[in-house]
């Protein structure tokens, strides 16, 4: 993850704040786990890292509205590669894949009973940006019936999501709280393209 991109993000985020939310807003910081996405999309997906920024507005004693950058990484592994013919050596299975998501969320919030905890749940939409890396056999020898060779190959794919968001967390002083947060991010197609967890700071701005 590039720490000039988390930079850039922030200051969007500080920036759009300000002219829109002005002194109500809460801008929250977590980093945890990535869930892989369904299998149907990437061959054997392993748990990534992730970073999330979030920016919401409390414009109702029962909701708040804002936008979430999800910023992730994970790897996989192309089994069904195993064997491709290449002369003195193995093609690479692993592949890497960032994954970028950027929400707009309306959520509910809930007033817990005990512990003074608060929680929330809402979705939205939003859009996702994939950037996968790989490796493909290249030059093919027909006399001998192996590949010469392999590169790295780099795609990306655009796509809307529909953003699933869960938080509980403990407020503390004016305007800070503390705790979990969840995201699940899910495409058109019915397809998770991952989940999100881990725990979660945020402050009044």
């Amino acid at each position: 993850m590039s720490t000039i991109k988390i930079t850039l993000l922030t200051a969007v985020l500080l920036i759009y704040s300000d002219l829109v939310f002005g002194q109500k807003a809460e801008l929250g910081f977590s980093l945890g786990f990535y869930g892989a996405p369904s299998e149907r999309l990437f061959e054997n997906p392993q748990t990534g890292a992730s970073v999330n920024l979030g920016l919401f507005y409390r414009f109702h004693e029962d909701w708040t509205i804002g936008s979430s950058i999800n910023i992730s990484n994970f790897d996989y592994f192309r089994l069904s590669a195993i064997g491709t013919p290449i002369i003195g050596t193995d093609l690479p299975l692993d592949g890497s894949v960032q994954s970028d998501h950027i929400s707009f969320i309306v959520n509910r919030r809930f007033e817990l009973s005990w512990g003074g905890m608060v929680a929330e749940g809402g979705f939205g939409m939003g859009a996702l940006v994939e950037k996968n890396f790989f490796y493909v056999p290249i030059s093919f020898d027909e006399e001998t019936g192996f590949y010469r060779g392999f590169s790295g190959e780099r795609s990306t794919t655009v796509n809307l999501h529909v953003p699933l968001r869960m938080s509980i967390f403990k407020p503390f002083g004016e305007k800070g709280s503390i705790g979990l947060e969840g995201y699940m991010f899910v495409d058109p197609k019915g397809f998770v393209r991952g989940m999100y967890f881990g725990p979660r700071i945020a402050f009044g701005i």
